[in-house]
């Protein structure tokens, strides 16, 4: 479901109208070509140097290649440039962007408010100890993010993805549905998945998002990743947001259950020396 981008009022009520019934919405063209190369470049950089101090200066062909090469042979500086990737501020810029934050206001979201940090992602087969790395399955945002009952979720590719890449599947109007019960432990290598008997295989539909598109969808939706068949790396990005003004979130006092606290102990005691500080 792709709508242009109208600014007329009946465009935007029918816009509002479709992201009520169906949970989701794709805008396209919303972000310039440049906002997401300066990102890839970002991407690129913190892995080329990682790989450069690993591999003794000898870097690699491509960024799936650089990426392929760390996980195999330096896992520790793969996941460290990984998780750097989540505090790029190219990225915080992107999800605090007017594109971002007017189009929320379109959907409903008085006073847009973000949740927790956004989230990169790196699928690939080739990228993923257990398949949680690889393929997401079944869940709905609102359970990690619990905050208000209009939360929403801006999900969007650094990269094009082909069916083969395994784009993002959603059930349309499983937002109205509400929470929907837990997997037991045993049934899912992701703690937030869906049970089996909460959703039917046949209600999944694949969505399109083309490069420079970005997929808005409700908290409540229920949404998986595809299967990436392909040795290439399926990068997208996405940015959860709450809305300030929803009476149940400013009930619960703005609840936000993410923790972010410093170590009580230095990671690497003996780190900096005299020498290496005063340099």
């Amino acid at each position: 479901m792709t709508l242009a981008c109208d600014s007329s009022d009946s465009a935007l009520a029918d816009l509002r109208n479709r992201f009520d019934e169906q949970g989701f919405v794709i805008l396209p063209k919303l972000l310039a070509p440049e906002q997401l190369a300066a990102l890839r470049a970002d991407v690129a950089a913190v892995f080329s140097a990682r790989a450069d101090v690993s591999n003794h200066g000898r870097g690699r062909e491509s960024l799936d290649e650089t990426l392929q090469w760390l996980f195999e042979n330096d896992f520790e500086g793969y996941l460290g440039a990984a998780k750097l990737c989540n505090h790029l501020i190219s990225l915080h810029r992107l999800g605090t962007s007017d594109e971002l934050v007017e189009s929320l206001k379109m959907l409903g979201l008085e006073f847009p408010a973000i949740c927790a940090r956004p989230l990169m992602w790196f699928h690939s087969r080739r990228l993923a100890k257990t398949e949680r790395y690889h393929r997401l399955p079944a869940h709905q945002e609102w359970s990690n993010m619990q905050g208000s009952l209009d939360g929403a979720v801006a999900w969007l590719p650094l990269v094009e993805v082909s069916p083969e890449m395994g784009r993002l599947q959603v059930i349309p109007g499983s937002h109205r549905d509400g929470l929907l019960p837990f997997a037991p432990d045993d049934e899912a290598d992701y703690p937030l998945a869906l049970s089996r008997d909460a959703v039917r295989e046949e209600d999944f539909v694949e969505v399109e998002v083309p490069l420079g598109s970005v997929l808005f969808f409700s908290s409540f939706l229920v949404h998986r990743s595809g299967t990436n068949t392909t040795d290439r790396t399926r990068l997208t990005v996405n940015f959860r947001y709450n809305n300030a003004l929803e009476s149940s979130f400013v009930e619960r006092s703005f609840i936000n259950p993410f923790s972010y606290a410093a170590p009580e102990k230095l990671i690497h005691p003996d780190f900096p020396g005299p020498g290496r500080s005063k340099d």
